[in-house]
């Protein structure tokens, strides 16, 4: 009696073992195909689990992503229900909260949106995709002060998240072209080429030229503004002294000597100018950004960033530039790995 025990122990401990594997397999398909672009295909995949084992966890939670991919919103907010109240207690449900949001977000209820981001946070306050998407819809909703604060949370819990940094910089660059600054070169260390590094280069460039203007070779206007230069600002983060120094630096971007420099060559110039910021009021940019610049500078890195910066551009001087000095870039590389494993 004891071996057919034995036996049958072993027999549902192998077949249970042969679904576990059957499942994976079925739910590696599903996440290649979301990921290939075939959502309903990926859909079906996540089907198929929940089928076979309804508490699968992982199907709920991948169909959800799906869902919302394939743009099927009121789906994805019904299942996020579901599964909210089916497996409360997972750890996991970060994820579901972000998409039940996000859909409802992608509906038109943003109010609703930000009710079930701030829920989310509030049972998982590590989770940086929450603040980072209820800041993009506050950002939306042009609340730009609210939506900075919980950027600016989201890059405390991941310091390495681009969009974070690239969508700070589009709160604030208005107000504070050297918090703009500072957050899109930031962005363009993190995520050099692409797309939106393309954009972001191109804001970048605009930023640190903003008040200077150009009427021909021996003609440079530097426009600065009596809040530009009042040292009694109101508020945190008072770069007034950063914001003549970057004038004066793009202006010499027209003079002799910096002809024949490349783009990345002037770009180190105001880099320099980034990481010598003395704030006479201290706030989260000085805080967070300041020290990274610094940081750059002191281990000799910011030429190397100024031409990882400018990869998007697609110049053969960074290129070669890179390719000759591979140290410094993966120097670079374990500085960034570093500052990104500072995450509170």
């Amino acid at each position: 009696m004891r071996c057919l025990l034995l036996f049958f122990t072993l027999f549902l401990t192998v077949r249970c073992s042969a679904q576990e594997d059957t499942l994976k397999a079925y739910l590696q398909a599903g996440i290649s195909k979301h990921d290939a672009g075939d959502y309903d295909g990926a859909i079906r995949q996540y089907d198929r689990i929940i089928a076979i084992d309804p508490k699968y966890y992982l199907a709920y939670s991948e169909k959800t992503f799906s869902l919302f991919a394939a743009g099927k919103y009121p789906d994805c907010i019904d299942l996020c229900k579901q599964v909210l109240k089916d497996f409360s207690n997972n750890d996991l449900n970060g994820n579901i909260y972000t998409n039940y949001a996000s859909a409802l977000d992608a509906q038109g209820q943003s109010k609703e949106a930000i009710k079930v981001y701030t829920e989310g946070i509030r049972k998982f306050p590590h989770k940086h995709l929450l603040f980072f998407n209820r800041g993009i819809t506050e950002y939306n909703q042009n609340d730009h002060d609210a939506a900075a604060k919980d950027l600016e949370e989201s890059l405390r819990l991941s310091p390495g998240h681009a969009g974070s940094h690239q969508a700070l910089a589009f709160c604030v660059y208005d107000n504070n072209r050297i918090a703009g600054a500072l957050a899109l070169a930031t962005f363009l260390m993190v995520e050099p080429t692409g797309p939106r590094a393309e954009k972001n280069l191109a804001t970048l460039t605009q930023l640190l030229h903003k008040n200077v203007s150009q009427k021909n070779d021996s003609n440079v206007t530097i426009t600065l503004s009596a809040d530009d230069l009042n040292t009694k600002q109101k508020g945190d983060d008072n770069f007034h002294q950063a914001e003549l120094m970057l004038s004066l630096t793009a202006a010499m971007d027209a003079e002799e000597q910096s002809k024949g420099k490349t783009a990345a060559e002037l770009l180190e110039k105001k880099l320099e100018i980034l990481a010598e910021i003395t704030p006479t009021k201290k706030g989260f940019f000085s805080n967070f950004y300041v020290p990274f610049f610094a940081g750059l500078q002191k281990a000799s890195l910011l030429e190397a960033a100024s031409h990882v910066m400018y990869l998007s551009a697609k110049n053969p001087s960074d290129q070669n530039w890179l390719r000759d000095n591979n140290d410094k870039v993966q120097q670079l590389q374990k500085y960034m790995n570093d500052w990104e494993g500072t995450a509170q």
